[in-house]
């Protein structure tokens, strides 16, 4: 299977996995945790020595740390099947700013605006914009919490 890389809830990723020696060629299943993946596609060698398997689909949140396994089997061989597996860990964020109720706000009040991250992996540090420009850290207050 190709290198593990950052990968992003909601983005199409495409692996690959490659098999060498099996005749007749090996027929490649993909699972991701406990669910067997469709619509990969499939090349094959004229000569049956190499196949290899294209799989696209777009992580969510939920396969967070679950296994994306690559099996490659061959029908004549019984119990001959070979995997190979990458732990799936996705930056997944989701933020909702939630307004607090004011009935009405005059200039220098405080307002105080809410900001949940799920995100892993976890967040360092976070900025706050105000018309495209950072606000500095002197005005407001900004609590990481895990």
């Amino acid at each position: 299977m190709n290198p593990a890389r950052h990968l992003t809830a909601g983005q199409r990723i495409e692996t690959v996995c490659e098999t060498y020696g099996s005749r007749p060629p090996a027929r490649i299943t993909w699972i991701l945790g406990n669910k067997i993946l469709q619509y990969s596609r499939e090349t094959y060698a004229e000569d049956g020595n190499y196949s290899s398997s294209v799989l696209e689909f777009i992580p969510t949140p939920e396969n967070n740390a679950s296994l994306l396994v690559c099996k490659a089997e061959n029908h004549r061989l019984p119990n001959s099947s070979l995997e190979d597996n990458k732990p799936l860990v996705q930056l997944s964020v989701a933020n909702s700013a939630q307004k607090r109720k004011t009935l009405s706000l005059k200039e220098e009040s405080a307002l105080k605006i809410d900001c949940v991250i799920n995100a892993n992996p976890l967040i360092t540090d976070m900025l706050w914009f105000f018309n495209e420009k950072p606000l500095s850290f002197g005005l407001f207050d900004v609590k990481l919490q895990q």
